[in-house]
């Protein structure tokens, strides 16, 4: 798939290009960061248009987590052009995030890191790392750990509204809209990326009925309502009430902001 996306760099064919990428699927670059799907012009940015162009692919080494994988490579971008010799156009190094779409894989989030961009890519080599690892828990000074996690966001039509709505939606999980999401059920359901603490670290409190299924009785709440309003960013504060016999409970949280 990595090689089959530079080919198509290379002979600037958009269709297969857009291919390699998931539905919300994104690149970042010295210039700033793209929905691939939004901006399909921008294949072979600041490359020349005429004569012939190669990619060579070196170093490939790809990390697999089940559905999910990160992968980077080395390229050099070769520009013959039509009445001159061959030249290297660019020297960087790709790294994607990738996820499997119906048995094939897509990327889902590039990071172009080009040698010759200097200080105009500061930032960009961070922004890899980060992408790279957005599975894995971080450290933040005082010592909270931080983790990425995807919530379901209803449909999003494009990156714009990505963009629009993400940031609230984060908030309401306590959370840091990361910038990336991704379409499940294309015009029925996205998720978008939230980075939250392991461990809230406001002073302020107060306390909420989350959905919590089926509670038979308090031995029960007391197995259930701790994940539960873990997983909401809260605590459970003892209390439960059925709210539809048998069918339906909600646990009392607590939660600090």
């Amino acid at each position: 798939m990595l090689y089959g996306c530079a080919g198509a760099v290379d002979a600037l064919d958009v269709e297969v290009w857009l291919g390699c990428f998931t539905e919300g699927g994104t690149v970042r670059d010295a210039s700033g960061t793209y929905a691939v799907r939004r901006d399909p012009e921008r294949i072979g940015d600041g490359l020349p248009v005429d004569g012939v162009r190669r990619h060579f692919l070196s170093g490939v080494i790809v990390e697999v987590d089940g559905d999910a994988a990160v992968s980077r490579c080395s390229f050099q971008i070769v520009v013959t052009p039509p009445n001159g010799p061959s030249v290297i156009a660019r020297v960087g190094e790709y790294r994607d995030r990738l996820r499997r779409v119906d048995r094939d894989w897509r990327i889902e989030a590039r990071v172009v890191v080009d040698d010759s961009a200097g200080p105009a890519q500061t930032g960009v080599g961070d922004f890899a790392e980060s992408a790279l690892t957005s599975m894995e828990p971080t450290v933040v000074k005082g010592g909270t750990g931080t983790f990425k996690v995807t919530v379901p966001a209803g449909p999003l039509w494009n990156d714009s509204h990505a963009q629009e709505v993400g940031p609230m939606i984060a908030a309401a999980h306590f959370g840091r809209f990361t910038g990336q999401w991704r379409t499940m059920v294309p015009g029925l359901m996205s998720v978008v990326e939230i980075e939250v603490t392991a461990e809230p670290t406001g002073t302020s409190e107060f306390t909420m009925d989350v959905p919590a299924g089926p509670i038979w009785n308090h031995d029960d709440a007391k197995q259930k309502c701790p994940a539960i309003c873990a997983s909401y960013g809260g605590t459970w504060n003892g209390h439960w009430t059925t709210v539809v016999p048998g069918r339906f409970s909600v646990a009392g949280c607590t939660f600090r902001i």
